[in-house]
């Protein structure tokens, strides 16, 4: 059986457990500057920088898998080293230390399938954010991210990101492979405060966006990945906000996987 998550558009605020993964996309409203979009993250917290980087995992990482003698997996099979990682998470707290290195192993390799095969790069994102959510609903409070919501937030961003281009083509439920097995994803827009995935034409994470006009961006902690959502302009959107540019809106949005066991 696949590990079902669901999928929902909100406006900054929590949202229930569901039996699945639910994307909360929150949104305020501004006008569209232009952007650029980066292959990698360009606004790198102290924290969050030696967690993405794809070519090596941080310090703390490492040294959990050395300690744990699982070196070698790491080099040839690192879908296997997750596998061994998650071994006995089920009953280990919210901020083991296995959990940081498995979402981060999860997460470069998904960042290296994202461009040819995003279904799977999908699944793999969407185990990360599983594997850290215990930590991500413990700690999001907290003044300063702790790394396990740092890679929670990452993977519900570019998650959101790969759902809304598969749901696209008319999918209710997306599926993706990970080391843990199938993960599936279905969109839930009809509850309060959520938009549906159709209201947007182009959804972007905001972490690879480089805004024209803008020399500093300020990075506010909390609970979900940060995207952009563009609202395109329609008769009936016209019609009801009269102030809606020509050229659509720009909002914009966190996303925020929830399920439940």
């Amino acid at each position: 059986m696949p590990c079902r998550h669901s999928l929902s558009f909100l406006a900054f605020r929590p949202f229930a457990e569901a039996s699945a993964f639910v994307l909360l996309l929150a949104a305020v409203g501004c006008q569209s500057p232009g952007v650029k979009e980066a292959r990698k993250p360009i606004t790198l917290t102290p924290v969050a920088e030696p967690l993405l980087d794809p070519k090596k995992l941080s310090s703390e990482s490492s040294k959990a898998i050395k300690e744990l003698d699982l070196e070698s997996l790491h080099r040839k099979d690192p879908a296997e080293l997750v596998r061994a990682l998650n071994r006995g998470l089920a009953s280990a707290g919210p901020m083991d230390r296995r959990r940081q290195a498995a979402a981060e192993v999860l997460c470069d390799e998904a960042f290296k399938l994202k461009e040819d095969h995003p279904a799977s790069a999908l699944g793999w994102y969407l185990a990360a954010a599983r594997i850290t959510y215990p930590a991500a609903i413990s700690s999001h409070d907290d003044r300063k991210p702790s790394e396990l919501l740092t890679l929670y937030n990452h993977a519900c961003a570019i998650a959101a990101e790969l759902a809304f281009l598969e749901s696209r083509g008319g999918h209710s439920t997306i599926e993706g492979e990970s080391p843990l097995g199938t993960e599936s994803v279905s969109f839930q827009s009809d509850a309060p405060h959520c938009f549906d995935p159709a209201d947007f034409d182009n959804l972007k994470v905001a972490e690879l966006l480089k805004v024209k006009g803008y020399s500093e961006r300020e990075i506010e902690p909390g609970l979900g990945g940060s995207l952009a959502g563009h609202i395109p302009s329609t008769e009936e959107r016209a019609a009801a906000d009269p102030f809606l540019p020509k050229i659509g809106m720009a909002i914009p949005v966190t996303a925020t996987l929830h399920f439940s066991s």
